[in-house]
């Protein structure tokens, strides 16, 4: 469980007062903005993050939070979880690497701005956190029947039925090649072969690829590798030339080479710096670590 020790799901409010360095986490995290404004750059895509929008970071999804975009101190809700809380209590919840995650056959957004309904988002968190802050009273399903309604909420905002149908369709297509992604990345990998195994041709199927995922069939099939390269440093004691075969990146050159350009550090400033101090910070408890933390 990691740092939320051994409950499965944190919910706190934070005030945002410095720009943060770029980070990854194992916990899929959501951050809804009560007020103010947030520059947020999650997976090299970059945000303003107004009053009553929400980010979905996936585990392993590197990001940052800036508040220098706001003239005012941007205050947060965090809600932190790992896909266990949801999928324990029976919720068909499924979170893809690379892509956002899908509850009841709908792709969930990275960004969701809520357009007409922000009251009634608002109203959803300020409820998890009052359960959440009931001490002994907290309800676990409770908070999860809540998230399971935001999520509800996030996935059919704006758009209609019909096109909720179609959009479902045609997700389920892309989810297919996203899931050979993730079984065969370490192996080479053509869009021909992709759209294929998708059922569409391969323009259409490029199209929506990255209507979905935001990012080009082949950009995708690297930030898998890159994730995956990531969680093999994190958990094993490979050389960088092994990880690189392991990963489909070829060897320890080319493993540098796209760590650089994607994620701004080697490899080996990844295990010494970006990690170690990560893990090292997880270990502290959350009120030591923000202690600015301002409770509504």
């Amino acid at each position: 469980m990691g740092f939320l020790g051994k409950i499965p799901v944190r919910i706190t409010t934070q005030s945002v007062r410095d720009k943060t360095s770029v980070h990854i986490h194992p916990h899929i995290q959501m951050c809804f903005v009560l007020s103010g404004t947030l520059r947020h750059i999650i997976n090299g895509h970059e945000y303003l993050q107004p009053a009553g929008s929400c980010s979905f970071v996936l585990p392993f999804d590197s990001h940052l939070i800036d508040s220098t975009a706001s003239e005012d101190t941007p205050v947060i809700v965090h809600i932190a979880f790992f896909e266990e809380f949801l999928t324990a209590r029976g919720y068909d919840f499924f979170p893809h690497r690379g892509i956002c995650a899908r509850f009841n056959g709908n792709v969930i957004p990275e960004m969701c701005f809520f357009t007409g309904r922000k009251d009634e988002a608002t109203e959803l968190v300020r409820k998890m956190l009052e359960e959440f802050e009931n001490g002994k009273k907290m309800s676990f399903d409770r908070a999860a029947e809540l998230v399971a309604e935001f999520f509800s909420l996030a996935c059919t905002c704006g758009v209609t039925e019909k096109e909720t149908d179609i959009s479902r369709r045609n997700v389920e297509k892309i989810l297919k090649a996203v899931k050979f992604i993730e079984d065969n990345y370490q192996e080479k990998i053509a869009t021909d072969t992709l759209a294929k195994v998708a059922g569409m041709s391969r323009r259409t199927f490029t199209d929506f690829f990255k209507k979905v995922t935001k990012l080009s069939p082949m950009q995708f099939v690297l930030s898998v590798r890159i994730k995956s390269a990531e969680m093999l440093m994190r958990g094993t004691d490979m050389l960088f030339d092994e990880i690189a075969r392991a990963t489909g990146l070829g060897d320890h050159s080319n493993l540098a080479r796209v760590f650089k350009k994607y994620r701004g550090y080697s490899p080996t400033n990844y295990i010494n710096h970006t990690y170690k101090k990560e893990k090292k910070a997880h270990a502290i408890p959350t009120s030591e670590r923000y202690s600015w933390i301002e409770e509504l």
